[in-house]
């Protein structure tokens, strides 16, 4: 009897760790904040030995790896293979399209997932007056992604210490720049404390920083972009901040400007207030976690040149 309740309490605190271990939709556990880390995302990499030169009508492999650096899921990706019209074809066409799936990061997985794309290229016919000819194969990935990150902030009544009273903390920059697992990153928040007759409006200044080699993209069209390659200028650098907390406070309590926020030389800022008559100014100052969710859509791509040359026949 004595044993069936240790295996008892034993399987109960199992079932507690493994929930408390385990996140939920395409996002680790908050438990874990080391995992938040890094500036990474997808990989491309080319892993076939391209040949110095390829005759005409001539097959050959081209063979990718793709790989999740970053910490969150990638649902529904898209890989295109792309090559000229009329000198390399990709099983009869010059646009190949795959879909990618991968795993983010998770506390007992030690190796970033990762996933072999095979293809079959085949070179045409050059024309009579050529003998070579120098052509691209393109190849490009977009995924929707995201940013979260966790932070302790000061709520201050009295940010410029004009009462003599001992605070329980004081309002200071908060440096992210280490990264949240992605390659678009909130890198700084600067809370202010405002205030507007009887009450409290924290505002927050959310840096945005786009610290990879990809393009920021609008968030949910990754198909659109890399099927058809029809970008609208209004499309790029987009970032949505989709989530912003603290306390019992949710995103629509605050007025957030520029939203959504379109980065300009890879970064900018997007200003949040809470809305006026939420906290009193006679609140005791105290600490508080904050949460912020930022989501975008990247663009990577690689390229490789190869040399077609013509058969000669004597």
């Amino acid at each position: 009897m004595k044993s069936n309740k240790f295996l008892l309490m034993y399987l109960i605190s199992l079932i507690v760790l493994i929930n408390s271990c385990t996140g939920s939709g395409n996002s680790p556990s908050i438990t874990n904040p080391d995992l938040y880390k890094g500036t990474q995302g997808l990989e491309i990499e080319v892993i076939s030995n391209l040949p110095e030169r390829i005759f005409e009508n001539e097959p050959f492999e081209y063979v990718v790896k793709l790989t999740n650096n970053g910490v969150y899921d990638i649902k529904n990706g898209v890989l295109t293979l792309n090559v000229e019209k009329d000198y390399l074809s990709v099983d009869g066409k010059n646009i190949k399209k795959e879909n990618i799936n991968l795993q983010g990061k998770e506390i007992f997985q030690t190796l970033d997932d990762f996933e072999i794309k095979q293809f079959t290229i085949k070179s045409g016919n050059l024309d009579q007056t050529s003998q070579t000819h120098e052509t691209l194969i393109l190849t490009s990935a977009c995924y929707d992604f995201m940013a979260k990150a966790f932070a302790d902030i000061c709520i201050d009544s009295d940010p410029h210490d004009i009462n003599p009273t001992e605070k329980e903390c004081k309002t200071k920059k908060i440096d992210l720049s280490k990264g949240q697992g992605g390659p678009v990153l909130i890198s700084l928040i600067e809370p202010r404390m405002i205030m507007d007759d009887n009450y409290l409006r924290p505002q927050f200044k959310i840096h945005v920083k786009n610290s990879g080699r990809g393009t920021v993209l609008q968030h949910g069209r990754e198909d659109t972009f890399c099927s058809s390659g029809n970008i609208a200028r209004e499309q790029y650098n987009k970032v949505i901040l989709s989530e912003l907390s603290f306390s019992t406070f949710k995103k629509n309590d605050f007025d957030c400007s520029p939203e959504p926020l379109r980065l300009k030389g890879n970064e900018d800022v997007i200003t949040c207030t809470l809305k006026t008559g939420k906290i009193s100014k006679d609140i005791t100052n105290y600490l508080t976690p904050i949460t912020l969710e930022l989501k975008y859509g990247y663009l990577i791509s690689n390229s490789d040149m190869v040399k077609i040359e013509k058969i000669l026949t004597s």
